[in-house]
């Protein structure tokens, strides 16, 4: 646990990945909450992913943040293409998973 907390400490870019079926949306923010970045047509093919993977690269270098975190909720099977791209092709980028029922309480 408290590695986890160290981790956040330092420079990090959080995104989350709203999935659809075909077109999912992304928007970035820092370490303080501030939205930096929104990709709002993601597709969810290979040409998608390679446009995402330069986005989420262009936002870290003008951020000048080290590393990624990106959430998705796992949204039937449409996170699974996705969540494989960037554990095989992103460096410095984690995939991770968001409780559902948590992202509709901060919706609120």
């Amino acid at each position: 646990m408290n590695n986890n907390i160290v981790s956040l400490n330092q420079s990090k870019l959080f995104i989350g990945i709203d999935l659809a079926k075909k077109i999912h949306v992304a928007k970035a923010i820092d370490i303080n909450g501030i939205q930096v970045g929104y990709l709002s047509s993601l597709k969810n093919d290979r040409e998608g992913f390679k446009t995402f993977k330069s986005w989420v690269y262009k936002i870290m270098k003008e951020t000048n943040t080290e590393s990624c975190i990106i959430g998705m909720e796992p949204t039937g099977i449409y996170w699974q293409r996705i969540a494989s791209y960037i554990i095989t092709s992103m460096d410095n980028c984690e995939a991770v998973f968001v409780n559902q029922q948590k992202v509709k309480l901060t919706r609120l």
